[in-house]
């Protein structure tokens, strides 16, 4: 049904789909005119699994929605949070035992956390070449 909702959402999909530029299609054929697409992207992360077919960038995000009058894409935190986050990710996969798993949730990954935020506020820097994901509004 063309022209039918005012808002999609499309989180951390796009990356699986062997085919991203159909499915952006699609959401600009059922957006109204107007109408607002909130989207992320992972970036630079590792591996969840076998089924991941891309990572996106700026670029490549903006030619997936050239379609759309209105593109903005925002990093979701500089390198430093982006590569800190890829470490708890990795420490998570490399973590053997549920319970030791647990514990590193509720110790490490919070101070890793907090390290990112305070490395950030002290760099004050932009570069956003290993954030971790990209946040996009786009309107038709």
């Amino acid at each position: 049904m063309p022209d039918a909702f005012d808002l999609v959402f499309c989180t951390q999909l796009l990356e699986y789909l062997p085919d991203p530029e159909l499915a952006v299609k699609e959401i600009h054929r059922v957006l109204k005119p107007g109408g607002i697409c909130l989207a992320s992207v992972a970036a630079f992360f590792p591996s969840i699994g076998d089924d991941e077919c891309w990572r996106l960038f700026p670029r490549g995000i903006r030619h997936l929605l050239r379609d759309f009058q209105t593109t903005e894409i925002m990093d979701e935190g500089s390198s430093i949070s982006g590569f800190l986050r890829a470490c708890n990710a990795c420490a998570d996969i490399f973590v053997r035992f549920e319970w030791a798993r647990a514990l590193l949730h509720l110790s490490v990954v919070p101070l890793i956390n907090l390290l990112a935020i305070a490395l950030e506020a002290l760099a004050c820097t932009n570069n956003n070449q290993a954030t971790g994901n990209f946040s996009v509004f786009a309107q038709k």
